[in-house]
């Protein structure tokens, strides 16, 4: 079975110029070799692709593949876990993991709330701040966890981007 790998690769974005900030999500070498690995382990063709643009790039070019496996972030935008997963679909390509819609509103922190909290299950309060934190100053349900909206793992939580009108507040 030829499993394309999909991911994006820290040095590959430091080598465009990236900031430690920006890359915060991505894989290291390590884990690929580790992933690659594993596959192959199975019995699998592994084929390194990289990020969803070589994906897009080798579809484009009639390339298929019997399954991608896809652990890309996506550089921009509040579906850019999407990306690789709608790009599957338009190509009519087989991938693995969730579709692009639960890949997109599962990032965005405030549209999964509202989804699992409209469908009826109970989850705490939450607030949105858009411009600087003083919209959530008389927050007083705590804990609480403040968080980067359409981020990802810890990536905008350290202490000093939180205590005040950092980024964190005003990324959408």
């Amino acid at each position: 079975m030829r499993i394309a790998l999909v991911y994006d690769l820290r040095d590959d974005y430091r080598a465009l110029g990236f900031s430690e900030d920006e890359v915060a999500e991505f894989d290291s070498i390590d884990t690929i070799d580790q992933l690659a690995g594993a596959l192959e382990t199975l019995g699998c063709e592994t084929i390194r692709v990289g990020r969803g643009q070589a994906l897009a790039a080798r579809l484009v070019a009639g390339e298929r593949f019997d399954l991608v496996f896809s652990i890309a972030e996506g550089v921009k935008g509040r579906a850019r876990e999407a990306q690789v997963p709608a790009l599957c679909e338009l190509f009519d390509q087989p991938y693995l993991f969730s579709d692009p819609l639960t890949m997109a509103a599962s990032l965005d922190k405030a549209i999964a709330k509202r989804l699992v909290r409209d469908a009826g299950v109970l989850t705490p309060a939450f607030a949105v701040a858009e411009r600087s934190a003083a919209e959530v100053g008389g927050w007083d349900a705590f804990p609480a966890f403040v968080k980067p909206l359409a981020e990802g793992t810890g990536k905008g939580c350290e202490a000093p981007r939180w205590c005040g009108t950092g980024p964190s507040f005003t990324r959408r």
